[in-house]
């Protein structure tokens, strides 16, 4: 793994702590991908059934597929500027995916109850990923 790689890794690991600690069981999983491979970095206790081997596999191709395809494309239809996060609400909470570079990233499901420390959780990731990856 190149140096960049096991940078931005460790940012992201890092980053999933500090938000971990700040919302404690709100976080319900996170997860993150690269280049070399992809991997479930935290998973609460009452979900590991849940997501067993093949969905977590299948939630992370999905990740991985989000952040080649939808940037470039959704920051042409919406003139928006960069394409940094996207949040997803379902009925049990909420999906927030960051991709940190093309073809890296880390996503955290979080429980509603969490909704009033959304904003601040994205402007944490902000404040801690970008730039992690110079060009």
């Amino acid at each position: 793994m190149a140096s960049k790689e096991r940078a931005t890794e460790a940012a992201c690991r890092e980053t999933a702590e500090y938000v971990r600690s700040q919302m404690h069981d709100a976080v319900r999983g996170v997860f993150y991908y690269d280049d070399g491979g992809s991997e479930v970095i935290y998973l609460r206790d009452d979900l590991k059934e849940l997501y067993d081997g093949s969905k977590a596999r299948g939630v992370l191709e999905d990740l991985v597929f989000e952040n080649v395809g939808d940037p470039p494309r959704l920051e042409k239809l919406y003139p928006l500027g960069e394409l940094r996060s996207t949040v997803r609400r379902f009925d049990d909470g909420f999906l927030v995916h960051v991709p940190v570079d093309r073809g890296t990233g880390i996503a955290v499901t979080l429980g509603d109850e969490a909704a009033e420390d959304l904003c601040h959780m994205l402007d944490v990731f902000e404040e801690r990923l970008v730039g992690v990856c110079p060009d």
